[in-house]
């Protein structure tokens, strides 16, 4: 499934996500990653705190 028709079918869900396509990839094993999240496993995500003070990114 493409970033596009996955943003569309969660789109048809969430209708006020809006048009813009948020997508990302999951580490080593994304393919892994995400079907778990399709299957409502995976629910939340983690970064590193040193890598957001490094690159100075807001962090939220």
């Amino acid at each position: 499934m493409t970033p596009e028709k996955m943003w569309q079918a969660y789109k048809a869900i969430n209708p006020d996500i809006g048009d813009e396509v948020d997508a990302w990839a999951f580490g080593d094993e994304p393919d892994t990653l995400a079907q778990l999240v399709l299957e409502g496993v995976k629910t939340a995500t983690a970064s590193d705190y040193d890598q957001h003070l490094y690159f100075d990114e807001a962090i939220g």
